[in-house]
């Protein structure tokens, strides 16, 4: 029963990592078609301006008359406002496509880079919330390569990030001017190695965790984003992110997630990642 019962979870853990590399090569023909469109919109939106500054320099009165030079004006904003969109939505594919490509090798356990990792979970997360830079701060030491399955990974890191994020908006939303103002979200990711074990710790100072909410965070379907608004969007969690985090972290991995928390003060979630061992390669 034993045997069948880890044979069962091992053809579970291979039909994810085949999911997994199946949605990387949907997301590279989508990319492919979605490229070629905007190349379109790119060239076409760049001779839109060339004509128009061509047509300006052959008929003056364009930018003399008044009405006509309105209409120049505006044909010019909105050939410029094609091009700042085409470069954004290229940057979101490319987000996008460098987040879900996964080798064979990332869907099995391997040694790969920390910081590698984080850089892929930052990329999209500066899709996600709009930013330039992400507000990260790296306190890695030592460690860059760690042992485990890159893709499951990736993804933890990328919700616990997320999660850091969004519980800085929160707790910047209940303040008050001019408290709001002086106000900047500080998230600091760190690593430190150990006997038989890597830890990695994700620390922010957001709103933190309610005592009465703690022993709900990892349970499915709890989220505390569903009442959240900031900068007029609403923000709401489907509560599923931390359990799966938790699964990937504790039964694929064989290793442990928790968090220290204080309401108002801030949160650090905890990952502790066993190194390799002989009888993962077997």
């Amino acid at each position: 029963c034993m045997f069948f019962e880890e044979f069962k979870k091992a053809q579970d853990r291979i039909f994810e990592a085949e999911k997994l590399a199946s949605i990387g090569g949907m997301a590279d023909g989508v990319a492919h078609q979605i490229k070629n469109r905007l190349n379109h919109f790119s060239v076409a939106s760049g001779e839109i301006k060339i004509e128009i500054d061509d047509l300006a320099k052959k008929i003056p009165q364009l930018t003399e008359d008044e009405e006509l030079k309105k209409a120049y004006d505006y044909i010019k904003q909105v050939a410029d406002s094609l091009l700042d969109n085409v470069r954004r939505t290229n940057d979101v594919v490319k987000g996008i496509l460098n987040y879900s490509r996964t080798t064979q090798k990332e869907t099995f356990f391997s040694c790969f880079s920390l910081k590698d990792t984080i850089g892929l979970s930052l990329g999209l997360l500066k899709i996600k919330h709009k930013l330039s830079e992400f507000p990260l701060e790296y306190n890695l030491g030592a460690v860059d390569t760690i042992y485990g399955i890159k893709a499951q990974i990736t993804e933890a890191l990328y919700n616990i990030l997320d999660n850091a994020y969004e519980a800085t908006l929160q707790f910047k939303d209940t303040l008050k001017f001019p408290d709001k103002e002086e106000y900047y979200p500080k998230i600091v990711i760190s690593a430190k190695e150990e006997f038989d074990c890597y830890i990695i710790s994700v620390s922010d100072n957001g709103i933190g965790i309610k005592k009465e909410d703690a022993i709900k965070i990892f349970s499915p379907f709890f989220t505390t984003k569903s009442s959240f608004r900031p900068m007029d969007e609403v923000k709401s969690g489907t509560g599923i992110g931390m359990y799966i985090i938790k699964r990937l972290i504790e039964e694929n991995h064989k290793g442990r997630i928790w968090f220290e928390s204080e309401y108002t003060k801030g949160s650090t979630f905890y990952v502790r990642l066993p190194k390799k061992k002989e009888s993962h390669s077997k």
